[in-house]
């Protein structure tokens, strides 16, 4: 039989007698930390839904100091020495369908207990910022490495060539993982990453990978590895939710990020401040792109829109709103002066990055010079390359598409399920795609057979023994954390 939790009355009681029999040091003289033994129940079990965004019942959990503010029923979440005053501690211990979460499993006896014991003895704040997200600072518990042999392959989301291109690293489960693109051994496994990887980039010198995972709905991270080493990693941010890409800028001295937050973050790479943070979409960040300059950082969001930004002052240069549904790809054409962007409208489109007026202007889809290319499936990568674009979509190809005549140059085949990953080698001549069934492609460019195919997951057309082991580095630095939130 399930274990059965009191009611709401009984942990009221229970926490009052334990507050009078302990003081304010708990039951055995040990006063709790908010930030090391609050603040991680939270962040694990409330802040999903209790965050920064559509927080229900408007009580917002995402830092400490939303703690004390009233939500729709006027009460506080948390009442400093009354937990029975306190709403987040009397609907965490309800029964029935007030108890919270309503979604998920209850909290354990001991978090519930933790609450209560924390809130008795005087709510105390001890972190470094009441504003600061409380992912920024709360310890993260341990992090489960990746399987030894997966049972099925992952979806490829994320493929990067290193900049000599002797390498070509995947999104894994839990992980990074490096394949040799000319034959599609396995050559490494990089561990102690978040469940789901979004994003890669190398930096120009192919020193360091960016990464961006996370788990939807709880956690995003931004951090940089050492692709060759278990030299311990630098974590850059983490966020209330996903991050979904990373991109160097061409010096290689600034990174930039965007995620489900609706942000976009550009980290000086070679500093210590805070990193310039920029809000211009009004739903998620899909992608970006700096443009051959890096002047300017183009976004594909959710919200329909893709703009230009100018990364000097974070102001709006021009927005695009020709688009009828998600976007989910942005590429900078080669001069610089034109953008590409495609997503759920399965259209890929080109428009100029600074409109006539140069000040926030609005490109309708009469004014964008759309390409002649219509997927049969979403677009969800694109990159430019000269006068050419290649397009990652639902149909499984790759689109190779010559933007001065306007044309179709070459369709890439050899797959049926959609492609998420699309990557380019640094010298232009050879691709990559990844797909949903976790599957990799690698043709030379111009020839529309793949040279190389493999399944991107250890253990599957991998018989017999030799693995790599997984390499889990752990984290260095600090370096830059996420901004707070005012």
């Amino acid at each position: 039989m399930p274990f059965a939790f009191p009611p709401v009355r009984f942990w009221v009681c229970w926490v009052a007698m334990l507050a009078s029999a302990a003081g304010v040091h708990g039951a055995e003289g040990v006063s709790l930390s908010f930030s090391r033994d609050v603040a991680p129940i939270l962040v694990r079990r409330c802040v999903a839904c209790h965050g920064l965004k559509n927080p229900r019942g408007d009580y917002q959990l995402h830092t400490f100091s939303h703690l004390s503010r009233p939500g729709a029923s006027g009460e506080p979440a948390v009442a400093a020495r009354k937990p029975q005053a306190s709403q987040m501690f009397r609907l965490l211990s309800a029964e029935g369908e007030e108890r919270m979460p309503q979604e998920g499993d209850p909290l354990s006896e001991a978090e519930i207990s933790t609450i209560g014991t924390w809130i008795t003895q005087g709510a105390e704040f001890d972190g470094p910022d009441p504003a600061a997200m409380l992912s920024s600072y709360a310890p993260k518990p341990a992090r489960p490495g990746p399987p030894e042999r997966y049972a099925r392959p992952v979806p490829i989301t994320a493929l990067a060539f290193s900049p000599a291109g002797e390498a070509l690293a995947a999104s894994g489960y839990r992980e990074v993982t490096f394949w040799n693109p000319a034959d599609g051994a396995l050559v490494r496994r990089l561990g102690g990453i978040a469940e789901r990887v979004q994003g890669l980039a190398y930096s120009p010198d192919g020193q360091t990978l960016a990464v961006a995972a996370g788990i939807p709905g709880r956690l995003g991270e931004v951090m940089l590895v050492d692709p060759r080493s278990d030299a311990p990693s630098r974590e850059l941010a983490t966020v209330e939710d996903e991050v979904f890409g990373v991109a160097f800028h061409p010096d290689g001295r600034r990174l930039a990020a965007c995620g489900a937050d609706r942000s976009v973050r550009i980290f000086d790479l070679e500093g210590v401040a805070e990193p310039r943070l920029i809000q211009a979409h009004a739903d998620w960040v899909m992608g970006l792109a700096w443009s051959p300059d890096g002047t300017r950082l183009a976004t594909a969001g959710r919200d329909k829109a893709a703009k230009v930004i100018d990364v000097a002052t974070g102001d709006v240069v021009t927005t695009h709103a020709g688009h009828e549904e998600q976007v989910f790809a942005v590429a900078f054409t080669a001069e610089g002066s034109a953008v590409l962007s495609g997503g759920r409208g399965k259209a890929l489109q080109r428009w100029k990055a600074e409109g006539d007026e140069a000040s926030k202007k609005d490109v309708r889809k009469k004014e964008a010079g759309n390409v002649p290319f219509h997927s049969t499936g979403d677009i969800h990568r694109v990159i430019a390359l000269g006068s050419r674009a290649f397009v990652a979509d639902g149909s499984g190809s790759v689109t190779e598409i010559d933007l001065d005549k306007g044309s179709i140059k070459l369709r890439y085949t050899g797959g049926s399920s959609p492609c998420t990953a699309l990557a380019l080698d640094g010298a232009g001549e050879r691709l990559a795609a990844g797909d949903l069934s976790g599957t990799i492609r690698i043709w030379k460019v111009a020839e529309p057979s793949p040279a190389v195919t493999f399944v991107a997951a250890p253990g599957i057309g991998s018989p017999g023994a030799g693995l790599p082991e997984v390499a889990s580095p752990g984290v260095g630095s600090a370096g830059a954390q996420a901004g707070s939130d005012k």
